[in-house]
């Protein structure tokens, strides 16, 4: 099903996403995954299978210096089996969050060749 409210923009951005431990001996740990695309309420990113990324699980996202809760809405095989596509949505994002993600999407907009001034940004509104 097609979760999608806004449009997303695919970006170059790396995404740091602190993982919960898994299991009983399993340990929390943070990693860097690229981003696939980004929109202000959510991104997707390319992760290994093994990396211990799970549909329904509740993850911390860095983007530069700001951080959020987020949760992982869907899971999508890619062309290696070793790797997928997480849709990851924002819960409850700060405006200084919104904000790290504002300048990401409006720089691949420009990259697109779409303009960007006050009236074309859309503000979340949470």
């Amino acid at each position: 099903m097609e979760r999608r409210i806004a449009r997303r923009y695919v970006t170059d951005a790396e995404i740091e996403i602190w993982i919960p431990r898994a299991g009983i001996l399993g340990r929390a740990r943070s990693a860097e995954f690229p981003a696939a695309d980004m929109s202000m309420f959510g991104t997707s990113v390319y992760a290994g299978t093994n990396d211990g990324l799970k549909r329904g699980q509740v993850v911390e996202i860095t983007i530069g210096s700001e951080s959020t809760t987020a949760i992982i809405r869907s899971e999508e095989a890619t062309d290696t089996k070793k790797r997928s596509r997480y849709g990851i949505e924002f819960i409850k994002p700060s405006e200084e969050f919104l904000d790290e993600v504002r300048i990401i999407t409006n720089e691949a907009r420009r990259l697109m060749g779409e303009t960007v001034g006050q009236e074309n940004l859309w503000l979340r509104s949470g």
